[in-house]
């Protein structure tokens, strides 16, 4: 292959990786299918909600209002630039704290943090304080009418991860109590809120987390976060680390900052596909 084929096709993996999750690839995945890996880390579940004129805080108010004929043909597109505008924040806040984008779906996405279990205690801190970065951003943001806010869920602990399909084409799944719980902890959530799981409030370090008790339920709010300097070197630390003590190449953040913010919602709008490297799997390392 000439040189020029040779830039070609690592432009297009650098591509490719840009929209992948570092679970994928940085995977070390068994060639049978299906497959099945177990770690812990802790997962965020963010969802994005507006509010219009005084109207129901929901997402489908907001597809109502652009389906209007003010906005003739164009509501959609206008939507979509808009989801992807709040999306690419949250996902760059994500990034910078040294998440991992999971999934999309609407206007919602799934991030992990995968760490050993002795650091679940520092990740916690770590990721309630990326939450509360998160709604600062949309505190005093307002674009086409829509009050813009997001609520957010917390879980910790052990995760699956599911691997399955053919030759052609693998699909991932994570499931497991903790992904159960954070699904529950984003659906109590309220706009503005961080909530906790259980697990999470277990695990977390309670003298570094301030929170609200609710009532009849072992889930709590978040009201503040005493990140401490240690904890923030560590967590930027983190940003150059990933599973198998591999390092995270630049080109791969810097990829996903410049291809992936732009077109996230439209191009992942639900469940992600991923093609089997095989012969490219050394040029992804």
């Amino acid at each position: 292959m000439s040189a020029q084929g040779e830039e070609q096709q690592d432009r297009a993996i650098v591509r490719i990786a840009a929209h992948l999750p570092d679970l994928i690839v940085y995977g070390d995945f068994c060639p049978e299918r299906p497959s099945v890996d177990y770690f812990d880390g802790v997962l965020m579940f963010v969802d994005i909600s507006g509010k219009h004129d005084r109207d129901v805080r929901c997402f489908t108010a907001m597809t109502e209002k652009f389906s209007t004929a003010m906005y003739m043909d164009r509501g959609a597109e206008q939507l979509v630039e808009i989801l992807n505008h709040y999306i690419s924040a949250i996902v760059e806040k994500v990034l910078i704290f040294g998440g991992d984008i999971l999934k999309f779906a609407g206007d919602a996405l799934l991030a992990l943090w995968k760490v050993e279990r002795k650091q679940l205690k520092n990740m916690i801190t770590v990721v309630v304080k990326c939450s509360l970065e998160i709604h600062e951003l949309f505190g005093t943001q307002e674009l086409e009418g829509l009050d813009i806010r997001v609520k957010i869920g917390l879980a910790a602990g052990h995760i699956t991860m599911l691997v399955f399909g053919d030759e052609k084409r693998n699909f991932f799944l994570v499931t497991g109590q903790t992904v159960d719980d954070v699904r529950l902890a984003q659906n109590m959530a309220q706009m503005n809120d961080v909530i906790l799981s259980p697990n999470c409030w277990q695990l977390c370090d309670r003298s570094m987390i301030e929170i609200e008790r609710i009532p009849d339920q072992r889930a709590v709010k978040v009201r503040g976060v005493l990140c401490s300097q240690e904890a923030a070197v560590w967590a930027r630390g983190r940003l150059s680390e990933k599973p198998l003590g591999r390092r995270a190449p630049m080109w791969l953040l810097d990829g996903r900052l410049r291809w992936g913010q732009c077109g996230f919602t439209s191009r992942l709008w639900s469940k992600t596909p991923w093609l089997s490297s095989r012969g490219d799997d050394q040029a992804l390392r």
